[in-house]
């Protein structure tokens, strides 16, 4: 039986005074979902053809690193301490590389002063150290937080416009969120997700506030929420064997649109919705009460970008 597709149309937040005309690095992006195999060294962006980059064993990351607003591939070799970025998401050799850390680090991404690039920096046994620069060299940002078996996420999680380093206990779920890079305990806390879970932040709905999301791999579900808070997830997205580890990040416009039919006897939720269309499946949850559903609509915007837009797609349609 066939069933709707579902398009989203994503609002930006209303601001009560006029913002300073924005630059392609700071407009608020809703950012792709992909995975990157880390034995093999491919990486499946949702978008465009998956790609070699790395070796087994590199520690994948996706980042802005020329300040054009597309973020792109990076690496992290554990045994050696080195980073390797590119500037495009292909395959190739990297763009730069530098030496930061010692074998063993947990690699974070963002950007810690807010010039609109991103940067490097390390978490080591509960010590955070942050360097603005891509190059080797000390880090110009160090302080003390969490504990040695803490999971560092980076993001920026109270929308001003420089990332911070949240932490997760995967044991209990709590994420302990601190928005200064200065010693001292969090500011605030809470628990969400399931030991187990593989936990992302991006900001899905492009209000310029990072929130966190998770892939379950027991169940092939991606989970998300809007806000830094404890809580059910306001969308589900039901994976396809998802392989590798979860990648966050903005790849750019979608270049081309394309048109899809939708069947007007067929009901799906009237509220936010999710879908994924297969090569051979369709997966949807029912959210809130049913409605029908226009016979014919445009793919203007995607929230995770499809690689084909006629046989993989993943659509949202808001209530009217």
């Amino acid at each position: 039986m066939s069933r709707p597709l579902v398009v989203l149309l994503v609002g930006l937040r209303a601001a009560g005074h006029p913002p300073p005309a924005p630059t392609a690095a700071t407009v608020p992006r809703v950012p792709d979902l992909g995975f990157v195999d880390t034995d093999t060294g491919v990486w499946d962006l949702g978008r465009g053809d998956p790609f070699y980059y790395g070796t087994p064993g590199d520690v994948p990351f996706l980042g802005d690193w020329n300040g054009d607003g597309v973020e792109t591939p990076g690496l992290y070799r554990p045994s050696t301490g080195f980073a390797y970025v590119r500037d495009s998401n292909d395959f190739g050799p990297a763009d730069r590389s530098w030496f930061m850390g010692i074998p063993g680090d947990i690699p974070l991404v963002g950007d810690w002063d807010g010039d609109g690039i991103d940067s490097f920096g390390v978490y080591r046994n509960g010590t955070v150290f942050l360097r603005n620069a891509q190059t080797t060299g000390f880090a110009e940002i160090e302080y003390r937080y969490g504990l040695g078996h803490d999971i560092p996420i980076a993001g920026d999680f109270n929308g001003d416009g420089i990332d911070e380093v949240a932490l997760r206990e995967p044991a209990t779920g709590y994420i302990y969120l601190k928005h200064s890079h200065v010693n001292g305990a969090a500011d605030e806390f809470f628990r969400w997700g399931e030991a187990g879970d593989l936990v992302v932040a991006g900001d899905w709905n492009a209000d310029g506030l990072d929130t966190f999301g998770l892939v379950r791999p027991t169940e092939d579900v991606f989970l998300w929420r809007n806000s830094n808070s404890a809580g059910e997830s306001v969308g589900t997205l039901y994976l396809d064997d998802p392989i590798g580890a979860p990648i966050v990040g903005y790849g750019g416009t979608l270049e081309s649109t394309a048109h899809v039919s939708m069947v007007g006897s067929d009901r799906i939720a009237s509220g936010w919705g999710t879908v994924r269309v297969g090569a051979n499946r369709v997966c949807y949850e029912v959210l809130t009460k049913e409605t029908l559903v226009p016979t014919n609509l445009q793919l203007i915007g995607p929230l995770w970008q499809p690689r084909n837009v006629r046989n993989h797609v993943i659509l949202q349609y808001p209530d009217s």
